[in-house]
C-alpha cells in the first residue's frame, strides 16, 4: 500500500530529533438582511434552500421588490449568488441594485460560492483526521517519485512594519533551510533530486500556502522522505544559529537594495502583476524605494529567539506529521509563550504523491507509451482551457489513450 508507506516514513521519527542545529463548500443556512423594500422574508426562503432549488419566481419578486441603489444580500452572498443562478443574468439584482455585504462591501464574485478552507492551524477539529490522508496519483509517464505536504493558513494582511518584520523572518527561515539543503546536495551521490520549501500568501486560492515538495528517484524515495523530515525537524527543533542569521539578513538586505536601485527597469506587467495580486491579499503596496527603507528599519529589530519561534510554529505541519495533538498541547504548556509565534503549531491539510505506473523489482522505472503533448486544445500553462480553441475530438482521443494506458497489463519485469 503506497499510501501507507508514505504516511509511515513522514511520521517516523528520525534521529535528527536529538541533533543539533549547528552544522470547497458551498455556504450553509446563513441569516439574511436586507435593507430593500420587501426582501428580507424572499431572503430568508431562498437562503434556506441549495442554489439550484431558489424557485425563479422567487427571484423575480426580489428584483421587483428591490429599489434603485438599495443594498440587497444575504450575509453570506448567498442570496444574491441565487438570484444571479435563476435570475435574468443580463439585469442580475434590478436596475441600480448592488450586491453587497453585511457590512456594507460589494461582493465582488456574488456567482461564485464562499469557499470555506479546512485551515492547519488551531485546536483539532472533532472530524479532523488525527494523520492527513495521503492522495496517490500514478501515471504510466511519470518518471521520478514526487511527495508534496500542503499546509493552508489564514492570509495576514501586511499593513504594519510588525507585519512586515514578519515577512522578513519568514524569508529568513527559507533561505536557512534552502542552504542546509544545498549542503546536502553537493555530497557525494545525495539521495534526492530535489527538496523545497515554500511558505507564501496566494492570492488565487484566497489563503497562505506552506509547502514541502520531494522529489527523487523512486528507487530513493524512502532516502529521500527521511532527509526532507530530517532538516525540516531540525530547523523546527533547534531554529537558526546566530551566523545563520547575520549571514542571511545580510544577503537579503543586498537584494533588496538591489531590486531598489533596478525599480526603473523593471518590465510594468511583473509590477501590474505585484500590485494586483498585493491588493487581493490586502497588503500595503509600497515603491521599491520605500519598501527598502521599510526593510532596513524592521531588519535592525530582529532576534534571534522571534526567528526561532516562528520556525517552530510553521515548520510543524512537516516536522510531526501524526503528532499535531500532541505539539498543540505541547505549546499550551506554562512557559512555553515566547517558543512559538502566531499561528502556533501547524499541521498538514493534505499529503500528495505522484509516482510512476510501474517499475523494476530493483525500483527503476518502466515507460510506456508516447508522449501526449499539449496542443492547441491542451491545458495551458494558465490552467484554464481557451473555449475558442477546444478540440472535443483530440480531448476524445488523449482521454482513450489515457484509458488503454491505465488499463495495460504492467511491461514484463515490472511491478506496479
Amino acid at each position: 500500500d503506497v499510501a501507507a508507506a508514505v504516511l509511515e516514513r513522514i511520521t517516523a521519527n528520525g534521529s535528527s530529533s536529538s541533533s543539533s542545529s549547528n552544522g470547497e463548500v458551498s455556504n450553509g443556512n446563513g441569516s439574511s438582511s436586507s435593507n430593500g423594500n420587501g426582501t428580507a422574508a424572499i431572503a430568508a426562503a431562498a437562503d434556506a434552500l441549495p442554489a439550484q432549488l431558489v424557485p425563479p419566481e422567487a427571484a423575480a419578486a426580489a428584483i421587483g421588490a428591490a429599489e434603485p441603489g438599495a443594498y440587497v444580500a444575504s450575509a453570506d452572498g448567498s442570496w444574491a449568488r441565487n438570484i444571479v443562478i435563476n435570475g435574468n443574468s443580463d439585469n442580475v439584482l434590478g436596475a441600480g441594485v448592488v450586491a453587497v455585504t453585511d457590512d456594507g462591501r460589494k461582493l465582488r464574485h456574488p456567482v461564485r460560492p464562499p469557499v470555506v478552507h479546512r485551515h492547519g492551524c488551531g485546536p483539532l477539529l472533532p472530524s479532523e483526521p488525527p494523520v492527513p490522508p495521503v492522495s496517490i496519483f500514478r501515471h504510466p509517464l511519470l518518471q521520478h517519485f514526487m511527495l508534496t505536504l500542503f499546509c493552508k493558513l489564514p492570509v495576514v494582511s501586511l499593513s504594519s512594519m510588525g507585519d512586515l518584520k514578519y515577512s522578513f523572518m519568514v524569508r529568513l527561515i527559507l533561505s536557512a533551510f534552502q542552504f542546509r539543503i544545498n549542503q546536502r546536495y553537493v555530497r557525494a551521490e545525495p539521495p534526492f533530486i530535489g527538496i523545497e520549501l515554500d511558505i507564501s500568501d496566494s492570492g488565487r486560492e484566497g489563503c497562505s500556502v506552506s509547502m514541502l515538495t520531494i522529489t527523487a528517484q523512486p528507487v530513493h524515495w524512502q532516502e529521500t522522505v527521511q532527509a526532507a523530515v530530517e532538516e525540516t525537524r531540525r530547523l523546527q527543533r533547534f531554529g537558526l544559529t546566530p551566523s545563520e542569521l547575520e549571514r542571511y539578513i545580510l544577503a537579503i538586505m543586498r537584494d533588496s537594495a538591489q531590486l531598489a536601485e533596478q525599480a526603473n527597469s523593471i518590465p510594468s506587467i511583473n509590477s501590474l502583476d505585484f500590485v494586483m495580486e498585493s491588493l487581493a491579499l490586502g497588503h500595503t503596496v509600497m515603491s521599491h524605494g520605500e519598501a527598502h527603507e521599510a526593510m532596513v528599519a524592521v531588519a535592525a529589530d530582529i532576534k534571534l529567539e522571534e526567528v526561532n519561534a516562528v520556525a517552530a510554529s510553521l515548520l510543524t505541519f512537516a516536522s510531526d506529521v501524526g503528532r499535531e495533538a500532541e505539539m498543540l498541547q505541547l505549546a499550551a504548556e506554562p512557559g512555553q509563550e515566547g517558543k512559538w509565534a502566531r499561528p502556533g503549531p501547524t499541521r498538514a491539510t493534505s499529503v500528495v504523491a505522484c509516482i510512476p505506473a510501474y517499475v523494476t523489482a530493483s525500483g527503476d522505472v518502466v515507460s510506456v507509451g508516447g508522449g501526449l503533448g499539449h496542443g492547441r486544445g491542451g491545458l495551458g500553462a494558465s490552467g484554464h482551457l481557451d473555449a475558442d480553441a477546444i478540440n472535443l475530438e483530440e480531448l476524445e482521443s488523449q482521454g482513450r489513450q489515457l484509458d488503454a494506458l491505465q488499463d495495460m497489463e504492467a511491461p514484463e519485469g515490472a511491478m506496479r
